[in-house]
């Protein structure tokens, strides 16, 4: 395979550079199906093989886990221990064991195990790995051996079935889904995989009730969100006997007893005034509702508290009676405690600084305005443990909690308030300045998708490898550890959790002596690849007790080179990204030492590449392995995102980052899931003005509508009108791209920007944004009411709104979309939201994507003159220290 080179640097331009465009095929082309079986066949492809993230392709379950569970940093894994740490390249798989399937992609297959007459899943007896398509059978069927830790078993009786003469094969291998195929759920009936009898999801919504958040509108928005969802029966299990409690705070704690409404009884109010001392006044069955009791609790709350639209047009004549103080931490201990005999999932909405009660926390140093970078570290370390502690408390009760900050200023330390969900498997939202005109569709939109998104309760992981490798660090964002063992603890696990661990390779891994044959269905030849399984006890939706078991395989290679051939870009983007982000939020690096190490962890991995893997000899060119070669931009992008950019000054700065968002940016990286981290690093920039007529309209169906995959599975018919809609093209990220005569459309993940040149058709923007009020502008496809914005508009006009909300229905941490437009009065929009998304333009005192390639290339060079390897390991490696 030919190497990505560049000419010398006197000709190096903008326009001749690797772009994840690049891969991009033409707007409106079919989805094509991918298995890892392609990957390793596909020897004269000139372009990786692995679909990137954000792709449109239909992933196949050949024997080896699908991309959207599983993901290696490369899919070619260095046999030799020595050669695997030199390489420079991380060795990490990043997990997402229950992500949303593609439109057409076939769910996970059911093995039901709950009668307890029919035993348990087929375990090996040393290691307690599940049953794969690595296990190799032998002896007629009556033993097998394990391929993760090579143990010879005997098989039991109730797993018995003899081999076939013909194929090698067992006879009911085309029944057994566990056999063939690389994920799989079991559901079990043993009593030995609970903790206690298994149960219906619980959740429990909290929502800041003080005069700050009423009168920034927050509160009445964000009751009317709650009704909807539970009303929509967005929470998983709603239909199967899930239990639902309303509760909210202000300088006390308000509970809502509503078992008797059905009935024609009323709904009681319990109030906790003690605040330094919290608890529950109602027991689990007066708190936790049916849904529709739930519907009359909110009533009950909208009712208390004024929240109606008539109040809240009162409250705006006059001063409100709301107490200003906010018991936040004494929320979340009453949570706990509500959560102590059933767990669950909680959904918290504050939009006030935590002022009574426990913890209260005030002020820190002017608030927003960092001042340097070291002052801005010192406002990122928690002002107090408190916080860290709840969470570590609601994770051991099997609770975990979603955090929604709305504060109506720029301050509300998210870095503090942000360890409560870091530490029990939640995510915190920021929505900097609430204000429900611009931010309420945000908001909904965010806690309608969190509300939607559990699958599993009471969790807990464990990761097994193959002999010589090893798990030897995690980076895991938002999960903990128990206090013995090696598993990974998860009070709730959603369609968008995502772990990452490091792997080691610890001892010399067997070769592969495979003469030809099928290597893929199934067959006992997968027994001698390097394998990774993770699998997930857990508690589903329908209050059954389940394991989740998820195999991906990687083949064995003594050749350098094919590492980076087999790279995936993405993968290695996202584990650099989330194992920085944690050492500046958990480990206190400073940011510009993690912004160095990214830099120096990439032109090491261009290095070993350049001396090991390619003939070329000329200082002139910058060597890029293809699989890797959008990854400088990538990491260019991080240093340049507001979780790693410089620190400013003063905030008049136009790229200025608050310390609230900076702590949300690293939050949300170390959550997130590969396909948002990848956003994060090169933010997609469309061109909706000129619209290609493919775009916009559902991508077309595949020319053979069935396919038969590689384990023997037949796909479903293709079905044209779920097809996913058509995006356009991409755009280069520099500033070349903002013509005065367009319309851009630009999302990182965290942030959409809708960009309106000077000189754009006022009626072709009018189809696109719409005024709500002086001087305000909104997306219309995005906005609350976007239906009845979107009704009278062109074909146009419509197929632009359906881009726009396939971006936003994908991107679950959107927060504030914001319309810009050149020249426009109170200049600095531009400056501020779109200008630091334009990743390969300089910036302010950052480097252009042509000066950073630059800079790569002399730390290539440098290291081949100095061979400076082993310290440049040590500067990546001091990540690890703190955390």
């Amino acid at each position: 395979m030919p190497p990505s080179s560049q000419p010398q640097q006197a000709k190096l331009s903008s326009s001749m550079m690797p772009r994840p465009s690049g891969s991009e095929p033409p707007c409106g082309t079919a989805r094509s199906y991918y298995h890892r079986g392609m990957s390793l066949v596909s020897e004269g492809s000139s372009f990786p093989n692995i679909p990137t993230s954000n792709a449109d392709f239909i992933s196949v379950d050949d024997g080896s886990a699908r991309l959207r569970f599983m993901r290696l940093t490369t899919n070619a894994i260095v046999s030799d221990p020595n050669a695997m740490t030199r390489s420079g390249l991380p060795l990490a798989i990043m997990m997402a064991p229950f992500a949303n399937l593609g439109p057409g992609e076939q769910p996970v297959p059911i093995v039901d195990f709950s009668a307890k007459q029919v035993g348990g899943p087929l375990r090996c007896e040393r290691c307690h790995g599940y049953a794969n398509p690595g296990f190799k059978f032998m002896s007629g069927g009556s033993q097998f051996q394990c391929n993760l830790c090579t143990h010879v078993n005997t098989t039991p009786t109730e797993h018995f079935s003899p081999i076939s003469p013909a194929t090698g094969l067992r006879m009911d291998a085309d029944q057994r889904h566990e056999l063939r195929l690389g994920s799989v759920d079991y559901i079990i009936g043993s009593p030995d995989y609970c903790i206690r009898p298994p149960q219906p999801p619980c959740y429990l919504f909290a929502l800041d009730v003080s005069s700050g958040a009423i009168s920034s509108g927050l509160s009445a928005f964000a009751i009317m969100s709650i009704r909807s969802a539970i009303g929509s029966n967005l929470l998983p299990g709603s239909n199967q006997g899930a239990r639902i409690a309303i509760m909210t705070f202000d300088k006390g704690l308000h509970f809502f007893d509503a078992r008797g409404t059905e009935d024609g009884k009323s709904v009681t109010t319990q109030y906790v005034p003690d605040v330094m001392d919290p608890f529950v006044p109602l027991g689990g069955d007066a708190l936790f509702l049916t849904p529709k009791q739930a519907l009359h609790a909110v009533d009950a709350a909208i009712e208390t508290h004024g929240l109606s639209p008539n109040a809240q047009q009162q409250e705006k004549d006059g001063p409100t009676a709301a107490p200003i103080e906010c018991s936040l931490a004494s929320a979340f201990q009453a949570i706990k405690m509500a959560f102590m005999e059933c767990g669950g999932k909680a959904f918290v909405i504050s939009g006030s600084l935590p002022t009574a009660g426990v913890a209260k926390l005030e002020r820190r140093g002017g608030g927003a305005i960092g001042g340097g970078e070291d002052r801005e570290m010192g406002l990122l370390k928690e002002a107090m443990p408190n916080y860290e502690i709840i969470g570590c408390e609601l994770a051991e009760v099997q609770a975990s909690v979603d955090l929604f900050l709305a504060p109506s200023s720029v301050y509300i330390d998210a870095a503090t308030l942000g360890r409560v969900p870091r530490a029990c498997g939640g995510r915190m939202h920021l929505f900097t300045a609430f204000d429900p005109i611009r931010d309420g569709a945000s908001l909904h939109r965010s806690l309608c998708v969190a509300a939607s998104e559990p699958r599993a309760f009471e969790a807990l992981l464990r990761v097994r490898t193959s002999p010589g490798l090893d798990v030897k660090g995690e980076y895991i964002g938002h999960f903990g550890r128990p206090q013995r063992g090696d598993d990974i603890a998860g009070p709730v696990f959603d369609a968008s959790s995502t772990i990452g661990l490091e792997i080691s390779v610890t001892s010399k891994l067997i070769a592969d002596d495979r003469r030809g044959g099928n290597r893929y269905g199934g067959t006992p030849s997968l027994f001698d690849e390097a394998c990774v399984q993770s699998a997930t006890l857990y508690t589903d939706c329908l209050g059954r007790r389940c394991i989740r078991v998820h195999t991906m395989f990687a083949q064995k290679t003594t050749v350098l080179a094919e590492m980076f051939r087999h790279a995936d870009v993405d993968a290695t983007a996202a584990f650099l990204a989330k194992k920085a982000s944690s050492a500046v939020l958990i480990g206190g690096t400073s940011f510009s030492k993690a912004s160095e190490a990214l830099t120096e962890k990439t032109a090491q991995a261009f290095y070993v590449y350049r001396k090991h893997c390619t003939t070329a000899s000329l200082s002139g060119q910058l060597i890029l392995p293809e699989a890797l070669k959008v990854l400088p931009v990538m990491m260019l992008g991080l240093i340049k995102s507001a979780a790693f950019r410089k620190a400013a000054l003063s905030m008049q700065s136009a790229d200025a980052v608050t310390v609230d968002e900076r702590a949300a940016a690293l939050s949300f990286i170390s959550c997130a899931k590969i396909s948002e981290v990848a956003a994060m690093c090169y933010p997609r920039m469309w061109d909706i003005t000129n619209l290609d007529k493919k775009a916009g309209v559902p991508l077309p169906p595949l020319a053979d509508p069935m396919i038969t995959n590689l384990a023997g599975e037949a796909a479903s018919p293709r079905n044209p009108t779920k097809e996913p809609i058509a995006l356009p093209n991409t755009l280069p990220l520099a500033a070349e791209s903002l013509v005065d005569n367009k319309m851009l459309l630009v999302e990182n993940a965290m942030q959409m920007v809708l960009w309106l040149g000077s000189q754009v058709d006022k009626k072709e923007a009018e189809e696109v944004i719409a005024q709500v009020g002086p001087g305000r502008l909104c997306i219309r496809a995005e906005t609350a009411g976007s239906a009845a914005l979107t009704k009278d508009i062109s074909e146009k006009g419509k197929r632009i709104a359906k881009i726009i909300n396939r971006v936003v229905a994908e991107r679950r941490g959107l927060s504030r979309p914001q319309v810009v437009v050149r020249s426009a009065p109170g200049a600095g929009g531009e400056a501020k939201f779109l200008n630091p998304l334009l990743v390969e333009d300089q910036g302010s005192s950052h480097y252009s994507y042509v000066s950073y390639l630059r800079q790569i290339h002399k730390r290539v060079m440098d290291k081949m003159s100095n061979d400076s390897a082993q310290s440049d390991l040590q500067t990546w490696e001091m990540l690890n220290h703190g955390y």
